[in-house]
């Protein structure tokens, strides 16, 4: 099997890696953005919450019902301060894929420019080959069997 082939199945190989990883990447681009969404959510919240609080509403709110809503905007604070961390662990995960793909993808072109390399030098050795035939044939054709008789 000529070298061109081998190498171009290995190029074939780390392109279909490549494209898992380019995956891979896109699922954490999607996971960080829905977490960015769900905290933007968790953050309109407690700005409601917070605005009826401190508004007019909290005048005429019992002690009772403050105290619960007090605890409520607690634990959507809460709740903001946990998605900070999943957000800044999907981010470390998301450069981590980002990362991996970038390295698939230098190899992928070193790969390619390979086979491009391998087919350029099996080019040049074919084209060396029947150029040697050719002159080959041509030697047998004035040294050949019809001049041998004059």
């Amino acid at each position: 099997m000529k070298r061109s082939l081998r190498l171009d199945r290995l190029a074939r190989l780390a392109r279909t890696t490549e494209q898992v990883a380019a995956q891979a990447q896109a699922r954490a681009q999607q996971d960080l953005a829905h977490l960015e969404a769900q905290q933007r959510e968790l953050r309109s919240y407690q700005a409601e919450y917070l605005k009826r609080f401190a508004g007019g509403d909290a005048a005429g709110l019992r002690g009772y019902e403050a105290q619960k809503l007090r605890v409520f905007v607690q634990r959507v604070e809460e709740a903001i301060l946990a998605m900070e961390q999943r957000i800044a662990m999907a981010s470390k995960r998301c450069e981590l894929e980002r990362a991996k793909w970038l390295a698939q993808r230098r190899r992928v072109e070193a790969q390619s420019t390979l086979v491009v390399r391998a087919r350029a030098e099996e080019s040049v050795v074919t084209e060396l080959r029947l150029e040697r035939e050719i002159d080959d044939r041509r030697r047998l054709n004035t040294t050949g069997p019809q001049y041998a008789g004059r």
